[in-house]
């Protein structure tokens, strides 16, 4: 079973840990949660996890796409 979501429309996602630290992860294509954190597959077919520790996730849009989509 895929439950990745369609992510295409972000232009690229930031994670902020309460350390200061960042993972930005540039043309995000699919996103799978689980309760452990975010798997993240990019245009370039790389796959990304990022464990549920952050404090802050902000996602740019490409232009013409609302801030929030369903």
């Amino acid at each position: 079973m895929n439950d990745a979501k369609d992510i295409s429309t972000e232009q690229r996602r930031t994670y902020t840990f309460a350390d200061g630290a960042k993972v930005v992860i540039e043309a995000p294509m699919q996103l799978i949660t689980s309760e452990g954190g975010h798997r993240i597959a990019d245009a370039k077919g790389n796959g990304h996890y990022v464990p549920k520790r952050w404090v802050h996730l902000m996602w740019e849009n490409k232009p013409g796409v609302p801030a929030i989509v369903a």
